[in-house]
């Protein structure tokens, strides 16, 4: 059986003091591709609901599901598993911070390679193409 995940991907991200929702500022967390397995989010205590994220993929908002919204918390950890839904390494963290200190995210990735999930036969490769006559 393959494993749930066989690398994890971990990314701090800087939100400078002062950044407004309305100007969000978007970091790359990009990573070799592979299946996604549960990515994880860590707000330190600090950020006391004056900082927020939204988890993107391929620059489509993901996390939290509700388009235009952000994550707001502190001294919280969030976990969402993604077993057979994502199979891309093209992740970005948009973020706004209205304190007057800098605050980070935590975030990480628990990525499966293709070659162990096809190896245990989670994926179905694709037949050949027929030779053109």
């Amino acid at each position: 059986m393959a494993p749930l995940a066989n690398r994890i991907e971990a990314f701090a991200v800087l939100v400078t003091a002062g950044t407004a929702q309305t100007a969000a500022v978007t970091t790359d967390v990009s990573f070799a591709d592979g299946l996604v397995q549960r990515i994880e989010l860590d707000v330190p205590s600090g950020h006391v609901g004056l900082t927020g994220i939204q988890i993107l993929s391929a620059k489509g908002q993901l996390i939290p599901y509700t388009f235009g919204t952000f994550l707001v918390a502190n001294d919280h950890d969030f976990g969402w598993n993604m077993v057979g839904v994502i199979d891309t390494g093209s992740f970005q963290a948009k973020c706004f911070n209205a304190d007057v200190f800098d605050h980070t995210f935590y975030l990480r990735f628990s990525v499966l390679d293709f070659a162990y999930a096809t190896a245990a036969g989670r994926l179905d490769p694709l037949p050949p193409t027929p030779a053109l006559v």
